[in-house]
């Protein structure tokens, strides 16, 4: 939509794009449909994505502990900078449910742990 605006010969269509009433008020909309509409298009699929994130299971904290300690180690598989975000928790998601429960995992990385 810039380019076309940019690109318009049109004087008062440069002017919408300083000035946001200007552009509610444009008469003839982009492929039939206006900035306006498009931006509240855009928002509402934004807020939907967003919903889904944040219906998406969160790690389990043994999880993300063995998750954060593969990231830990002597040789890390990423530079510090690009791991950070295994700090923030908050921001992670599983594609499995949380198993806080989970006995025999534990059990498992604890041995794997003590053989290591």
């Amino acid at each position: 939509m810039d380019w076309r605006d940019a690109n318009d010969d049109d004087p008062a269509s440069k002017k919408c794009l300083k000035s946001r009433e200007l552009d509610d008020h444009r008469q003839t909309p982009y492929d039939g449909e206006s900035r306006k509409s498009l931006l509240l298009r855009i928002e509402d699929k934004a807020l939907k994505y967003a919903q889904q994130l944040t219906a998406m299971n969160k790690p389990a904290n043994r999880d993300h502990t063995s998750v954060r300690n593969f990231f830990e180690q002597e040789h890390p598989p990423l530079l510090a900078e690009d791991q950070r975000f295994i700090y923030e928790k908050e921001d992670l998601i599983t594609l499995q449910p949380g198993r806080e429960h989970a006995w025999l995992d534990g059990l498992v990385e604890w041995l794997i742990r003590k053989c290591h």
